[in-house]
Parts: C-alpha cells; structure tokens; sequence
C-alpha cells in the first residue's frame, strides 16, 4: 500500500531579510534613484566603490601635475598623453585576455577554480563586468570611421593637460567649470533639448562662481584658463560623437581601444612639431627612474579611472555619484593648494564652491527633467493605447450592425 504523505510543517513567519554588510540610514542614501536593474552590494562594499574612485581620480590629477613640473619631469604635455595612450592600449589587450581565460576556464571536478566568474559577486562582480570582453585587434573598416571621434579626444586629452600645466590644482576644477553650460547650449542647438527656468538658475551660478573664481586666483595664467575654457567645450563634444560611433561598435572598451591606437599616431607629430626642443632640453631625464615612476603611475591611473567611476554609479546613483564628485572636487582643490603651497583667497575660495554648488544643482535639474520626461511618454502611451483599443472597439461594433 502507499505510503501516507509526510505531515507538512506548520507555516511559520519567515524573518525579514537584512541588507548584506548591514543597511541604515546611510545606505539608503547612497541608493537614492538607483536603477532597479543594478547589482545589489553592502554598505562595505559601496563604501570600498567610492572609496577607490575618489582616491583613483585625485591620484591622476596629482600624478598629471607633478608630470607637467619642470623639476620632476619633462614638461611636455603630449608626450605624456602619448605614453599613457601606449599604457591604457596595452592594458586593455591584457585585461581582454584575461577576461576571456576567466570564460574559458572550465571547473575543475571536486573544487573550485579562481578564476571562475560565478564566484565574485557584490562589487567584485561589478568590476569584472567593466573589463573587456575579448582580445583587441585593430580592423580598418571600424577604424576609419572613428578618426573624427578619435581627433576629438585627441583635443579633449591635450587641452585638458595644458589646462593643468599653466593653472594650480586649485583652480583647476574652476577652469574646466563651464562644462554644464557647453551641455546645455550645444543640447540646445544640436539636439533641440529645451532649457528650464531651474536649469538657467544653475547655470547662472555656475557663470558666477567662474567669474568669482578668476577673480580671486593670485596665479592666474589667461593661456591656462583658455585652454580650461575649450577642454569643456571638447569635454561636450567628445560624447556627442562617442554616442554615434557607439550605435556602430556597441563596446565601450572597443571606442576606448580605436580611441588610444589613433592618438598614440596623431600625438606624434604634435610631439615632434610642438614638444621636440622641450624633450632635448631635458633628455637626462629620459634615463632618470622617478620619472618613469609617474609616468608609468599616471598611465595606470588613466586606464582604472573609467572602471573605478562605472562601478561606483553602478552601486549608487547618478546624483549619489555627482555628490560625490563634488565633494572630491573641493577637497582635491583644497589639498592640492596646500601641496604646492598656492595661495588662496576669499574669493577664489568662494568662486570654487559657487561652481561646485551650481555643477550639482545642474546635475539635480537635469535628472529631474529626465524623470519627469519619462512619465509624460508612459502617460502619452498610456493614452494612445486606449485610444487604438476605442476605435478598434467601434470598428468591431460598427461591422457587426
């Protein structure tokens, strides 16, 4: 005969869950406006995302300027671009291979393997996710269709360091500021995007504090802030045709890749042209290990400061990331003062929080403009399905009287 069923256990409450690493307040103000869709993490592991992006991103600023000082280095701006294109090329056919042995890696019978993907998980996982996914090779049908996007990073790239060589650490971050109010006017221009009374207001802040900024700088180099001035100009254009290139390849690390293989051959003759008498001038250092030593410092820096900053947005939120970016912005400006022992001024001082104040207000509009943009259209689809449902449902009325 069968045998009766076993006796099910009682329904008991099942505990509520808690957050891996702990929870609080504190977490669920990092995850303010998360994506559903992004990978869950601990408070530890967040802290650790951030931690690594401010300290990686200040480095390379750091690292940059020192490279651009005469004592410690060569201060031949595109020279040092040129190597830390040679670097980040080399590190991602590295990180490639080593992506695609973690997937080739079978497990072994009766253990585990290290290398295995399925083992991480939490921020690890994120970052394993940000490396490449193959081998690089250069094909010449997807490589002549990214010159222009290519000529303007080169721009952006060079700007941006000649920007650092002539201005202090301090006034730095108010000498790229402007880049909000490139976004909004070349959106406006190119894309058609409207501008709100709020996002005006930020920008007007932003303008401000610039103008405070210049003011109050002792040091101030009229050649460091034009070169501030149209690095945020690139800074906005430099996306605009990333995003079309990124329809053709759909792989970061792919534009990354084509990006780098045609800077290292266009910085070449800008270097021999623009930097040659400046590099014969201080050729002993070519042989001299401490410069080496930032230079090799920075190339890295470079290649992990886009993997540290997706990680970090990916375990928070875009206006958790953009909190933080400002706050590294002041204490990176503040710290960089007291390095190379700038002078600061009340109105310096002020213009920098001003601008940082207005970046984040910007950031706040926008996000907001976005959220809101996105129930119109749900609104709008809502709408238009019911009405495709009435007029069907009439039709359908209509052919049976």
């Amino acid at each position: 005969p069968p045998r009766p069923a076993p006796p099910r256990p009682a329904a008991t409450a099942s505990p509520r869950p808690r957050d891996v690493g702990g929870g609080g307040r504190g977490r669920s103000f990092l995850m303010a406006n998360k994506p559903a869709s992004a990978p869950a993490g601990g408070v530890e592991e967040i802290v650790a995302a951030i931690a690594v992006y401010v300290l990686t991103s200040s480095a390379l600023v750091y690292s940059n300027k020192f490279l651009m000082s005469p004592d410690i280095s060569i201060p031949a701006p595109m020279l040092v671009t040129w190597f830390q294109c040679v670097v980040t090329i080399f590190m991602i056919r590295l990180l490639g291979f080593l992506r695609m042995l973690m997937k080739s890696r079978k497990r072994q019978p009766g253990g585990k393997t290290p290398l295995q993907e399925e083992e991480f998980s939490g921020c690890t996982m994120v970052v394993v996710e940000q490396l490449p996914s193959k081998f690089y090779f250069y094909d010449t049908k997807i490589g002549m269709n990214c010159f222009g996007m290519s000529a303007a990073f080169v721009m952006m790239i060079t700007l941006t360091n000649l920007c650092l060589k002539f201005v202090e650490v301090s006034f730095y971050q108010v000498a790229r500021g402007l880049t909000p109010v490139f976004n909004s006017i070349l959106s406006y221009l190119i894309i058609g995007d409207k501008i709100s009374r709020a996002t005006c207001l930020s920008l007007a802040v932003i303008v401000s504090g610039y103008y405070l900024g210049i003011q109050g700088e002792i040091k101030f180099s009229l050649l460091g802030t034009i070169f501030g001035f149209s690095s945020s100009l690139m800074c906005v254009l430099y996306p605009i045709l990333t995003r079309k290139q990124m329809d053709k390849i759909n792989d970061k690390w792919g534009v990354i890749f084509y990006n780098n293989v045609h800077a290292m051959f266009m910085f070449l003759p800008l270097i021999a042209i623009f930097e040659w008498q400046i590099i014969i001038e201080h050729q002993k250092k070519l042989v001299n290990p401490v410069f080496w030593f930032w230079m090799t410092l920075a190339a890295l820096l470079g290649s992990f400061v886009g993997v540290a900053a997706v990680t970090q947005l990916k375990l928070t939120s875009p206006l958790s990331h953009n909190i933080i970016g400002n706050a590294k912005g002041a204490a990176q400006s503040i710290l960089g003062a007291y390095i190379w022992k700038t002078p600061l001024t009340m109105r310096g001082v002020t213009g920098l929080f001003i601008v940082l104040a207005g970046s984040f207000f910007y950031a706040f509009c926008r996000m907001r403009e976005r959220k809101m943009g996105n129930k119109t259209d749900k609104v709008n689809g809502s709408k238009k399905t019911v009405d495709i449902a009435l007029k069907q449902m009439t039709k359908s009325k209509g052919n049976k009287e």
